[in-house]
């Protein structure tokens, strides 16, 4: 499964059914704003296990970040619903070195959606060779959302808020202590 394949599943549950073709760019302007090219959203497929099921998969969803694995992600002006995940990297850990095993330590995945009312954004936020979804993406997605959100509110701002970066410097910072 690709992250692009998280996120729309994600999205999939958000919209109860509806999927959309997704897209990573929703607008191109040049450098006076004016838009060159802007896309829509495009549904291509329905399914119907009927409301009910997407209500409870929604609900369940949102709870993960309420009170399950991923309520490092849980800030009440960050209106996040979705996923933690662990991937394992070695399937014979015991025949590999110590050393190894550390430097190659398990992605933490967080996949879900931003509440946006009329607009979500789903995503799938990966952090190769960190530790456990619930400890490592799951918090950085609150971080990178609570800057995406005050940056909407701020037009205009740095495009890259301090949150980011710092986030950005951490990860770099954990990058060169793995190679070490």
């Amino acid at each position: 499964v690709t992250p692009l394949q998280l996120a729309s599943g994600m999205a999939l549950i958000y919209t109860g059914g509806r999927a959309y073709r997704p897209y990573l760019v929703a607008a191109v302007e040049d450098e006076t704003g004016k838009v060159l090219m802007r896309r829509r959203p495009a549904l291509f497929r329905r399914y119907h296990p009927g409301d009910a099921v997407w209500r409870v998969l929604q609900a369940a969803l949102c709870d993960v970040v309420r009170q399950g694995t991923g309520r490092l992600a849980y800030d009440p002006q960050v209106p996040l619903c979705g996923k933690t995940g662990t991937v394992e990297l070695l399937s014979e850990p015991e025949k590999t070195s110590r050393q190894a095993r550390e430097r190659l330590r398990y992605h933490a995945w967080f996949a879900g959606w931003l509440n946006r009312g009329r607009e979500p954004l789903a995503f799938a936020l990966i952090v190769e060779h960190s530790g456990h979804g619930g400890d490592v993406a799951a918090p950085l997605a609150k971080q990178i959302f609570r800057a995406y959100l005050a940056s909407e509110a701020s037009p205009g701002a740095d495009s890259h808020p301090q949150e980011i970066k710092s986030a950005r410097r951490r990860g770099a910072d954990q990058d060169a202590a793995a190679m070490d």
